[in-house]
């Protein structure tokens, strides 16, 4: 092969890692916003103010009746009840989950079958604590614990359905379909039964939207994510679901609106910034293989100011730099068919550096490393190439990213036998 052609052969194969990696991606970044989003919620709730009072006191609870609202002699609440609320929002904070989890547990053998509205309340915190620690069965556990006391408790289906989302995505990954498959089926139902107990539940539409678009369900997804919006017109995470499946779909055009409604809800986020990055840069791909040079390049272009936009917003946000090395591969695609051979080589040097920040970042960052091999090829650095190839491929195997496994084995392979 020539220089171009093997640019042409390269970056096809990176474009391809890079579609797969944004599919699972997209479901993992979205789980994680959730999980912020509710440990946010989840502080806001416990702080000493009037909202465990309000809430206690609208359920005619027991306990609060039972303990009164005394005050002691220093003007403080003796209710232990909220007493030990306080102490577990004090173990999370400190990152005692276990000590938190077992105030909590106290709270339940306290309440439970006299005021289930309390101890239900409690099994969903003790999920969501599981949930932060990566222990999915035991949240599956405290979810349903929760639901058996409150049938009516529209949060608890929620987080349970997000816990088997959780799961259904790790065993996608692992390439186990089937089980994976059983898990989605959970998750849907779930987030179904959130919507008939609560009306305008976006996070559930939204949810089930997230994970019918990872199995494949893209009407129906884009449908839930359409009544998301419908009911809270600045769901941003909603534009930007209903883009990657557009994006799938190669509806360029219909992908970016998207995208650019979720910058416009959300001029903050890097992470929108990061994503329309991403549809710009497969706008610029295609143009390019239909040899409109000048559009490809501008879309290019622009992709580079979103991602830069995203680092100046967060500088320690790994994925834009991962996803400016894969830019480089493309723009040094574009400029070696202009013949400028010093400028696909300056994009390769600014590529490779690029990486070097995502991997400083994130050192268990597989596809920064995968691009970086790619850019170590091109540059000649055959050593280099095979040695982040190699660590691409050991994180893509203890993650248990098969697909992404598989391509990257390949990459190994086409490395080998050019030698």
């Amino acid at each position: 092969m020539d220089i171009k052609e093997n640019i042409s052969f390269l970056v096809d194969n990176i474009y391809k890692i890079i579609m797969i990696v944004f599919v699972i991606a997209s479901f993992v970044i979205a789980y994680l916003r959730y999980r912020l989003a509710k440990r946010s919620s989840y502080s806001n709730e416990l702080e000493p103010s009037a909202d465990i009072t309000k809430t206690l006191e609208n359920r005619r609870s027991r306990q609060f009746f039972w303990f009164g609202k005394k005050k002691s002699d220093l003007g403080q609440d003796t209710n232990p009840i909220k007493e030990a609320m306080y102490r577990a929002q004090k173990f999370q904070k400190e990152k005692k989950i276990d000590a938190a989890i077992e105030e909590w547990r106290n709270i339940v053998k306290s309440t439970e079958g006299e005021d289930n509205y309390i101890a239900a309340r409690a099994w969903s915190a003790i999920g969501d604590l599981h949930n932060m620690e990566d222990r999915r069965e035991e949240a599956l556990s405290a979810y349903t614990e929760a639901i058996n006391l409150d049938k009516n408790y529209a949060e608890a289906y929620h987080n349970r359905g997000n816990t088997w989302a959780s799961l259904a995505k790790d065993e996608f990954a692992r390439g186990n379909e089937e089980l994976a498959f059983e898990h989605y089926e959970s998750a849907v139902a779930n987030y179904s039964d959130a919507i008939q107990l609560k009306r305008g539940y976006v996070e559930a539409y939204y949810c089930r939207g997230l994970v019918k678009g990872l199995f494949g369900q893209y009407e129906s997804a884009i449908v839930d994510y359409k009544l998301a919006i419908n009911l809270r017109p600045k769901c941003a995470d909603a534009y930007m679901g209903i883009g990657s499946i557009e994006l799938d779909f190669n509806n360029y055009e219909s992908a970016l609106d998207m995208y650019n409604k979720a910058v416009r809800q959300k001029r903050r986020d890097p992470l929108v910034y990061s994503n329309r990055g991403n549809a710009k840069m497969a706008f610029g791909k295609h143009e390019f293989d239909r040899r409109d040079l000048k559009s490809a390049y501008n879309y290019y272009k622009s992709a580079l100011k979103d991602y830069n936009r995203a680092i100046r917003l967060n500088p320690n946000f790994a994925i834009p730099y991962s996803e400016l090395g894969a830019l480089g591969l493309f723009l040094a695609e574009y400029e070696s068919v202009q013949g400028d051979v010093i400028s696909v080589r300056d994009h390769y040097e600014q590529a490779s550096a690029a990486c070097d920040k995502a991997i400083d970042l994130n050192p268990k960052f597989t596809q920064a490393y995968a691009n970086r091999g790619n850019i170590q090829k091109m540059l000649g650095n055959i050593e280099d190439a095979r040695a982040d190839f190699q660590t691409a491929l050991r994180l893509a195997r203890e993650e248990g990213q098969v697909f992404l496994e598989i391509d990257i084995e390949q990459q190994i392979l086409e490395l080998n036998n050019t030698q």
